[in-house]
């Protein structure tokens, strides 16, 4: 799914959203929906979800020995430092209302450390060494907001990218002629150029700032993993540990004059997603896979790595074989849903329904 919360659920459950039945960011406890957190628990693990992690109230939290999220426990982290008014993922505060989750971007005046991926990663790593000290095994999911907006990344990461000449996507200045409504509606509204914050207030210099800002976004995420699988391999977790690195959805960053995810607009940008996965000793090393994988593969993926029985009402394929550097299934279909906008992949071939 192309949005956050539905998106999510797939992830977490392993069923498709005409199952599980969320589209939207919001709805009601889902009860009796299996979690692979609680899957896992009952095996024996410790389980935790750490960020964001935007799902229905109480259904993670059942399932968790810790749930700590970037809304509450990270706003009393910043609390007690007396920073909480310099929180800028949820909005530039400084611009008021207009702030509010602005693809304008600018660094941020909080610390790495102070950042949500810099708590995410120390909380992470606090729960791993817990979990290892206590002899047991975990399955831990860390969920770094950015580079969602807004684009705020912090010291040394924007100046990474200051001065350098940034190249916009193949695609950003692309004619629309023939592209669904809903597409060009939605890039002829960025390309206004009236969502810029900061001077020079005009389309072109806020698009490269919105690239400098996402760019330097992403290198603020990689350091926090980064970090993560620095202790994994310093504290001889490594060969027994299994990391995948992936996302909720993607975003169009500049792809068509758009600058966010446009939901509903099922485009490559939006629906293709990373799919890294880590297992030293496990997996065949630099292999690159190139049949259609889903979301929904990974609770019964991670099932069949650590012998566990799939969760029974997951849709999901495993993975293992692909993993191993065997061939997957060329004829598999991937499916995108979503009210505004419908997509069907087969190979190199995408079919993609926007309806009225």
């Amino acid at each position: 799914n192309p949005i956050c919360t539905p998106s999510r659920m797939c992830f977490h459950s392993g069923q498709y959203c005409h199952n599980h039945g969320y589209y939207g960011l919001d709805g009601r406890r889902p009860h009796g929906l299996p979690t692979i957190y609680g899957h896992f628990r009952r095996a024996g693990y410790a389980t935790a979800a750490i960020g964001k992690i935007h799902c229905p109230e109480y259904w993670l939290e059942d399932d968790c020995d810790a749930l700590l999220s970037t809304g509450s426990h990270y706003m009393a982290f910043l609390e007690e430092r007396g920073k909480a008014d310099l929180e800028d993922h949820g909005r530039m505060a400084e611009f008021g209302r207009r702030g509010r989750q602005s693809m304008d971007a600018r660094p941020s005046l909080l610390a790495f450390e102070e950042s949500q991926e810099g708590w995410i990663a120390d909380q992470t790593i606090r729960f791993m060494r817990a979990s290892a000290e206590a002899g047991g095994p975990f399955l831990v999911h860390a969920s770094p907001p950015r580079p969602h907006q807004c684009t705020a990344p912090g010291e040394p990461f924007w100046s990474l990218y200051a001065g350098k000449e940034l190249s916009f996507p193949p695609n950003a200045d692309w004619g629309l002629e023939g592209r669904s409504p809903q597409l060009r509606k939605r890039a002829e509204g960025w390309r206004r150029g009236d969502w810029a914050l900061l001077e020079p207030r005009t389309f072109e210099a806020a698009r490269r700032r919105k690239l400098h800002g996402y760019l330097a976004a992403i290198s603020q995420t990689e350091h926090a993993v980064g970090l993560m699988l620095d202790f994994l391999v310093r504290e001889g977790l490594a060969e027994n540990t299994i990391v995948v690195y992936s996302a909720d959805h993607g975003e169009y960053a500049c792809e068509h004059g758009i600058m966010e995810k446009a939901p509903g607009i099922a485009g490559d940008a939006v629906t293709r997603i990373p799919f890294l996965w880590w297992g030293p000793g496990r997996f065949k090393a630099g292999h690159v896979a190139r049949q259609v994988v889903e979301s929904v593969d990974v609770t019964t993926t991670l099932c069949a790595l650590a012998g566990l029985d799939p969760t029974p009402t997951s849709d999901g394929h495993d993975l293992s074989p692909m993993l191993r550097g065997e061939s997957g299934d060329a004829d598999r279909v991937g499916v995108t849903e979503c009210p505004w906008g419908k997509s069907i992949r087969k190979g190199p071939y995408r079919l993609v329904y926007s309806p009225r």
